[in-house]
C-alpha cells in the first residue's frame, strides 16, 4: 500500500571545498525526515546521518573552452555528487524459497522490508523469480538489490499497473496544487547561483525550486504539428523551458542554489521560482542487480522516478516494455548506468516501446554506459523542458517503429517542448533526431557520437544520420562520425529544398513544421565542426570554434575508472579508425554468448555458490545444451570419498513458460560438487521465450531461452 507522506523539514548541508585534487568533504548534518509511511495520517521517521566522500573539485569545464558561452554549461555537475554510494549492510534478505518461486505473490514481503529498512541499508533479493501484483515503492535512503540481472527477477502479474517499481514523491502536487510561486527579481543571469525572490521564499536549506519563465516566442513553441502540448510544461504549456535546483542557503529573500542557471531569464517573460518542499522528494534510494519484467503488456512505466533526487538504477535489466522502461520526471541529479533495456511488447512508437525518457524539467541527471535494444526509436529521449542532462556512452541497436519502412529517432534529442542544454556524448546509435511533433527545442550538444543513418535494407525512408526539425535551433554537433559507407548517399537536405524522404542524408534540417512548413533558422543556427561523414569522406569545420584540438570529453576530466582498455576517447575524426567500441557495446556483444549483460555487481550482495550458464545455442530449434556448476556444499552430508569442502546438493533444474507453468523437469536429484551438462528438447513446444531455473536449497538462478522454429 502506498504510504501517505506528512510534511517535514529536510536539512542537507553539503560542504564542498573547491580546491585542487580530491578531498573528502564532511556533509554531516543529520537529516530528520518524515517519510511516507503506514496508514493515512501516520509517518515514519528516520534520522539519517549524511557522511559522504564528495569530489571537492569540479572537472575541468572543457565545454566552455570549446563552444560559445551561450551554447554550453558545466556538464560535470550532472549525476549524484560523489557518485552512487556503496552500501554493504543488508537489513533483510527475502526468502527465495518462499517468495522467489514465481508463484507466490511477493509484493507484501518486499514492501514490508523496504518500509522498515533503516537508512543506508539494503533489502536483498536472492536469485529467484518474485511475482508482484502492486507497485513496489522505494523511499529515502533505501537500496533494493538482487543477485544480478537474469538471476533475480521481479515479474509484475496483474491486470494493470502504473509501474512495477517507483521512487515517487510529491513534486507534482507541490507545483500544481500548492502553487507557491515567487517572482525572480534579481540574479537571473546565466551561470548565477544566487537569485533574489519577491517574497520570503524557501525557509529551509534542502528545499527545491522549479525555475522557469513564460515561453520566449523567438525560441520556444509548444504548438507542435499535433497541436498544443498543454501538459508539456507548467501553466498549460506556457512555461516549457526550465530547470530544477536545490536551495543551499537562505538570507531573507536571497537564495543560493546548488546548480547555476542554465540561461539568462528575461524580465519581460515573468521568471518565477516555484517552491517544492524538501520532504516532497525521494532521495538517496537505489535499485541494483536485478531484472524487471512483465509477462503481459499491462504496466505503463516499468520504473517511475518522479520527484527523485540523488537516486539511481545500476546494473539492472528492464525487459518486455509496454509504454516506457523508465520515466524520469521532475527529477534532479540521479544516475542510470550499466543497465540493459530491451524488447517492446505492445508496439513501437506513439507512446509505446520507449526506453529511458527524461521529462518535465528533469535536470542534471546522468544516463551513462547503458544498452538499448529492440525498442522504439525513443531508446533515449528528452522532453518537457529536460535540461542539463548528460546522456553518455550508451549503445543503441535495432530501432523499431510501427511503420517498418521508416527509420525513427534513435536517440530522440527532443520529443516535446522544450529540452535544452543537454549533452549527448560518446553514444552509438542510428539516427539522432529532434522532432517538432509536440514542439520546439534548442541549445543541445552532440559530441563524439556515432550515428549510422542506416540500419538495414527493409527500412526505405527517413534514413538520416542527423535530423533536426522545425524550430529545433542553436544545436551543436561536434566531433561525430556520421553515415554509413556505400549506404548514405546525400550530404544534406535543408529546407526549402524538397527533402525527399528516400534520400539517405547525413543532415536533414528544418522540415516537419505545421502543415509541412519549414524553418531556415535550423540550418542557420546549427554549429557543426569536425564531424566526419561517409558521403563527402571529409571533416567539416565551423569558424565559431577556434580550439585547435577537441578535448576527449565535455564532462569528464579524464578516462573514467569503469572504462577498461578500449581506446579513449572512442570516437572522432582525431581517433585512429574513427570509431572504437564503447564498453556498453562490448558488454552487449559478450552477452550474445553468455546471456544477459551483467556488469560487476554491487558490493554487499550474497554470492551464489552455484552457477547456471546460458544455454547454447540460443535461440535454438529444437535442441539446446544447458550447463551448470555446483561450487560447494549446500549444508548437506558430504559425499562418500570426497575431500573436505566438497559435498552434495539437492539440485532442481526446471523449464517454465512465461506464465510460470512447468514445461519440463530436467534435473531433480542430489548432485556432487562439479560441472554438469543436460540437453533440452523443444520438440512439440510452440516458438517463444522459456525460463530455465536452477535451484539448490534457498537459492535460485534463471536464464531465458528462445525457441525459434
Amino acid at each position: 500500500m502506498r504510504r501517505s507522506r506528512a510534511r517535514a523539514t529536510l536539512c542537507i548541508a553539503l560542504t564542498l571545498s573547491l580546491i585542487s585534487g580530491w578531498e573528502p568533504a564532511l556533509a554531516q548534518t543529520v537529516r530528520s525526515t518524515t517519510l511516507a509511511g503506514g496508514s493515512p495520517g501516520s509517518s515514519t521517521k528516520r534520522d539519517a546521518p549524511m557522511l559522504l566522500s564528495v569530489p571537492s573539485v569540479k572537472a575541468v569545464n572543457f565545454a566552455v573552452d570549446l563552444l560559445p558561452a551561450d551554447r554550453c554549461i558545466d556538464w560535470s555537475m550532472a549525476g549524484i555528487p560523489g557518485g552512487i554510494p556503496s552500501r554493504t549492510t543488508i537489513y533483510k534478505t527475502i526468502d527465495a524459497a518462499l517468495y522467489g518461486n514465481g508463484t507466490t505473490d511477493a509484493t507484501t514481503a518486499i514492501q514490508s522490508a523496504i518500509d522498515s529498512c533503516p537508512a543506508g541499508h539494503v533489502v536483498y533479493l536472492p536469485a529467484g523469480r518474485y511475482k508482484t501484483s502492486q507497485t513496489i515503492h522505494l523511499y529515502d535512503w533505501t537500496t533494493l538489490r538482487g543477485a544480478g540481472p537474469g538471476k533475480t527477477t521481479i515479474s509484475f502479474e496483474n491486470s494493470w499497473g502504473r509501474s512495477i517499481l517507483d521512487m515517487r514523491g510529491l513534486f507534482y502536487w507541490d507545483v500544481t496544487g500548492l502553487k507557491r510561486n515567487f517572482s525572480i527579481i534579481g540574479g537571473a543571469t546565466k551561470g548565477s547561483t544566487q537569485i533574489t525572490l519577491s517574497g520570503t521564499g524557501p525557509t529551509s536549506i534542502g528545499d527545491i525550486l522549479l525555475i522557469d519563465q513564460l515561453n520566449d516566442p523567438q525560441l520556444v513553441d509548444p504548438v507542435g504539428y499535433e497541436g498544443l502540448c498543454s501538459y508539456c510544461g507548467r501553466e498549460n504549456g506556457t512555461r516549457t523551458r526550465g530547470q530544477i535546483v536545490e536551495v543551499t542557503a537562505v538570507n531573507g529573500n536571497t537564495v543560493n542554489l546548488n546548480l547555476p542557471l542554465y540561461y539568462t531569464l528575461g524580465a519581460s517573460f515573468s521568471p518565477q521560482a516555484t517552491l517544492v518542499d524538501a520532504s516532497a522528494m525521494v532521495r538517496w534510494a537505489g535499485v541494483e542487480d536485478l531484472t524487471i519484467t512483465e509477462p503481459q503488456a499491462v504496466v505503463d512505466f516499468l520504473i517511475e522516478m518522479d520527484g527523485a533526487q540523488y537516486c539511481w538504477l545500476k546494473n539492472i535489466e528492464v525487459e518486455r516494455v509496454n509504454q516506457r522502461a523508465v520515466w524520469l520526471i521532475e527529477s534532479l541529479q540521479n544516475e542510470i548506468r550499466e543497465s540493459y533495456f530491451h524488447d517492446a511488447i505492445n508496439g513501437f512508437g506513439r507512446s509505446y516501446g520507449y526506453g529511458v525518457l527524461a521529462d518535465m524539467y528533469s535536470s542534471a541527471n546522468l544516463i551513462e554506459n547503458n544498452i538499448f535494444r529492440t525498442l522504439d526509436g525513443g531508446f533515449l529521449m528528452a522532453a518537457g523542458g529536460a535540461s542539463a542532462n548528460v546522456f553518455a556512452y550508451n549503445y543503441m541497436i535495432d530501432t523499431r517503429f510501427d511503420d517498418p519502412w521508416w527509420l525513427t529517432a534513435s536517440p530522440s534529442l527532443s520529443h516535446a517542448p522544450h529540452p535544452s542544454m543537454n549533452l549527448w556524448e560518446g553514444n552509438i546509435g542510428i539516427q539522432a533526431a529532434a522532432d517538432f511533433i509536440h514542439g520546439s527545442s534548442s541549445h543541445n550538444t552532440l559530441f563524439r557520437c556515432r550515428f549510422s543513418g542506416w540500419q538495414d535494407s527493409t527500412i526505405t525512408s527517413n534514413n538520416n544520420a542527423i535530423e533536426l526539425q522545425y524550430k529545433c535551433t542553436f544545436m551543436n554537433v561536434v566531433g561525430c562520425v556520421l553515415g554509413t559507407l556505400d549506404r548514405s548517399d546525400t550530404y544534406e537536405s535543408a529546407y526549402p529544398a524538397s527533402g525527399d524522404n528516400v534520400l539517405k542524408n547525413i543532415w536533414r534540417l528544418g522540415y516537419g513544421g505545421p502543415s509541412w512548413a519549414g524553418d531556415t533558422t535550423v540550418r542557420a543556427t546549427l554549429l557543426r565542426d569536425r564531424n566526419y561523414d561517409y558521403v563527402t569522406k571529409k571533416t567539416d569545420t565551423d569558424s565559431r570554434i577556434t580550439a585547435a584540438t577537441l578535448p576527449p570529453s565535455l564532462y569528464l576530466s579524464s578516462k573514467p575508472a569503469w572504462w577498461g582498455n578500449t581506446p579513449w576517447p572512442p570516437i572522432g575524426p582525431d581517433v585512429a579508425g574513427l570509431v572504437n567500441k564503447i564498453p556498453a557495446q562490448l558488454h552487449y556483444e559478450a552477452s550474445l554468448t553468455t546471456g544477459v549483460p551483467d556488469y560487476p555487481p554491487a558490493s554487499g550482495g550474497q554470492p551464489a555458490d552455484f552457477h547456471l550458464l546460458q544455454n547454447y545455442p540460443n535461440p535454438f530449434n529444437p535442441v539446446t545444451v544447458i550447463k551448470y556448476t555446483i561450487a560447494e556444499t549446500r549444508g548437506h552430508l558430504p559425499a562418500s570419498g570426497q575431500a573436505g569442502g566438497s559435498g552434495v546438493s539437492d539440485v532442481k533444474l526446471v523449464v517454465y513458460d512465461l506464465l510460470g507453468r512447468e514445461v519440463s523437469v530436467l534435473v531433480n536429484e542430489r548432485k556432487a560438487t562439479g560441472s554438469y551438462t543436460v540437453s533440452f528438447d523443444g520438440t512439440g513446444l510452440s516458438s517463444g521465450l522459456y525460463i530455465c531455473r536452477l535451484s539448490t536449497g534457498k537459492d535460485m538462478e534463471s536464464r531465458k531461452m528462445l525457441l525459434a522454429k
